[in-house]
């Protein structure tokens, strides 16, 4: 986990949790990841959303289709997180049927993991979003329809390729590398009209409403300005929107 929220449980369940290096929340250095793993960033990529104001958001080609939160880990979310799982296992939302999630057993992978999320489930719908024979094409083909979240998320650990890549990235980034960090990386999609936290160090996705292709990215902006909220001090949050190509 990026910053590590549930160390101790990923330590537990998986002893030989492998340490990925934290991902930088730089739109250029993930497109160009992306892109070689097979993701057709001719069609779509990340942008940097760097205001929730509108003439930040106007600068965001529509429809946004996914976005990637960066946000400190404190003991002000860990304390809501433990309310939040309380509360999910006793109301027990539905979730959408064909809804892609995996678990995280690889330290600071949540970066990669965060994106997989958004780029699996979208592509149910943007079928030109991963190229054919990509390490992204054959992943789906493989892990697509599982449906085992603790399954996917520990082969996950044997894709010595994406690692690979992974650690690319990393080596590209501006920011210092660090083994241990304190932020954490996830993911929002809207699947079938209803707006997904996708977060693979929680127990499942979390479910926020529904939602519209037009008001998906607005809605996914008051759930991140919540967390925001709660940590009113912290200036170490990013906010990644993925949307149509205009290059």
């Amino acid at each position: 986990v990026h910053g590590d929220i549930y160390k101790f449980k990923l330590s537990m369940e998986n002893p030989a949790t492998e340490n990925w290096l934290p991902l930088e929340a730089n739109p250029e250095v993930i497109n160009e990841y992306i892109e070689g793993l097979g993701f057709n960033t001719e069609k779509y990529i990340w942008y940097e959303l760097i205001s929730s104001d509108d003439w930040a958001l106007d600068m965001i080609p529509k429809p946004a289709l996914a976005v990637l939160f960066l946000y400190p880990i404190s003991e002000k979310q860990k304390t809501y997180f433990k309310e939040e799982k309380t509360k999910l296992e006793t109301e027990k939302p539905p979730l959408p049927s064909n809804l892609f999630y995996m678990k995280q057993y690889a330290h600071n992978a949540c970066g990669t993991i965060g994106l997989i999320h958004s780029l699996v489930n979208i592509a149910d719908e943007k079928v030109d979003a991963i190229k054919p024979d990509s390490w992204f094409a054959k992943f789906v083909e493989r892990y697509r329809k599982v449906g085992d979240p603790v399954a996917i998320g520990k082969a996950f650990l044997g894709e010595s390729e994406l690692k690979e890549k992974h650690k690319q990235a990393v080596s590209v980034g501006q920011s210092n590398v660090s083994e241990e960090v304190e932020t954490h990386f996830i993911a929002f999609i809207n699947k079938d009209g209803q707006l997904i936290e996708l977060d693979g160090g929680k127990s499942s996705p979390i479910p926020h409403g529904k939602t519209t292709e037009e008001t998906f990215l607005t809605d996914t902006l008051k759930i991140t300005k919540a967390f925001m909220e709660r940590d009113p001090d912290e200036l170490r949050f990013s906010t990644l929107v993925l949307a149509p190509s205009t290059i």
